[in-house]
């Protein structure tokens, strides 16, 4: 048995006795160690969205240069089964260097594929256009605004909003 399954099997074990004490309602923790492990099996099982997942989970408590490697690996393998999600998140990773290779090629490939796969997806066309900004494309910024404000009216203030508070 690998160490990494040893560790899996250990934090369901935990995870089961707290459970059983009726701590895992008031724990975040205990019931977090649950759902990693279910999305590892699942991943593990071909589910995209359980990649992607497990991707997320790499970067959230840690924000190296070597957790975004490890998450871009699960992206691209969830990417792969047509995740858009995850699309983007290899996309905005590509962009801003995250990983430690800044390519705004690769960058635009991803973009454009998760917005080919969800076409109404806001949240991935901002990605984008923060990419035309990046590249100083004022023609392809102002289309995809436009048509960012035609599926979703206001939405671009309320990001700039969002920028300006953090």
């Amino acid at each position: 048995m690998s160490k990494w399954t040893f560790g899996w099997v250990l934090i369901l074990f935990i995870d089961a006795i707290f459970a059983l004490r009726g701590i895992a309602e008031k724990n975040p923790r205990t019931i977090r160690g649950v759902t990693i492990y279910k999305s590892m099996v699942a991943a593990r099982g071909g589910d995209a969205d359980a990649m992607k997942r497990i991707g997320d989970y790499h970067i959230k408590w840690n924000k190296s240069t070597e957790s975004y490697k490890q998450a871009l690996d699960w992206y691209l393998r969830a990417a792969q089964k047509g995740q858009p999600q995850a699309m983007s998140e290899i996309g905005r990773i590509y962009m801003n260097s995250l990983a430690g290779e800044l390519n705004y090629e690769k960058s635009r490939y991803w973009l454009e594929k998760a917005i080919a796969t969800d076409p109404e997806n806001v949240e991935i066309m901002w990605i984008r256009l923060l990419l035309f900004r990046r590249e100083n494309d004022k023609k392809g910024f102002i289309s995809l605004s436009r048509r960012i404000e035609e599926i979703k009216p206001g939405y671009i203030r309320y990001r700039i909003n969002q920028l300006s508070r953090d």
